[in-house]
């Protein structure tokens, strides 16, 4: 079962946020611990994982408090606050390098030279134990984890640049529990979506967030949004 991030904003608004982040987490969750039919591919939904996390890093760069001016930097800004660099990191390139691979090359690969960069290197995403039977004990060990089972989410190798997804899970978990965690940035979010008259639409919008997140909890905890795991094969 997925494991909630366990944070509380203190405002429902700013929950409603942080539920919709954790939707994505909890669609990873599952993604990685689906066991693999004995007659397909060993490594399915690794895009999928990796667009899923990007998604949210994307996310949590481009608030609604401001009009951004330059996308790229804010998504550098926000990976170089927020993720746990003294705990995870890179191997084989620079952190500035990475995070422009991230960026330009992971984010949306078909858009960005089909996934190769410019040295020719192909983007390929790396999965510990994929598809394994006991898959979903694994990540569930990885969302508990203080620290993550590898040292390194991104190398820059000879023949290609991996992505280690299950490393960047939990580099991305860190980032959201961090983010929510943040006093100035949620005093930033709080002015802008609660303490700031903005008029008849923002107002729709936010009792409309605020109840499709707190309508119903779902088992996993993560949001009001009615999903579940996947079947049994």
């Amino acid at each position: 079962m997925y494991q909630p991030l366990g944070v509380d904003t203190g405002h429902p608004v700013l929950n409603a946020l942080l539920a919709a982040a954790e939707d994505y987490l909890e669609e990873v969750h599952w993604l990685l611990a689906t066991a693999h039919l004995d007659q397909g591919p060993s490594h399915l939904f690794q895009i999928s994982v990796a667009l899923n996390l990007l998604s949210v890093v994307n996310g949590l760069a481009s608030p609604p408090t401001v009009r951004l001016q330059n996308n790229e930097s804010a998504f550098v800004t926000c990976l170089e606050t927020y993720l746990p660099w003294e705990k995870c990191g890179v191997k084989g390139i620079s952190r500035a390098g990475a995070q422009h691979i991230l960026y330009n090359l992971c984010r949306n690969p078909l858009a960005h030279g089909f996934g190769f960069s410019p040295s020719r290197k192909r983007i390929k995403y790396g999965h510990s134990f994929p598809g394994t039977a006991d898959a979903e004990v694994r990540i569930v060990g990885v969302e508990v984890a203080d620290t993550p089972h590898k040292n390194a989410f991104l190398e820059y190798r000879t023949d290609a640049i991996v992505l280690w997804l299950d490393a960047f899970y939990w580099a991305v978990r860190q980032m959201v529990r961090r983010y929510f965690s943040d006093p100035d940035k949620l005093a930033e979010l709080r002015k802008y979506l609660i303490a700031t008259p903005t008029g008849t639409v923002m107002q729709s919008a936010k009792t409309t967030l605020v109840a499709s997140y707190t309508a119903s909890p779902v088992q996993g905890g993560s949001s009001g949004l009615d999903k579940s795991g996947p079947a049994d094969a």
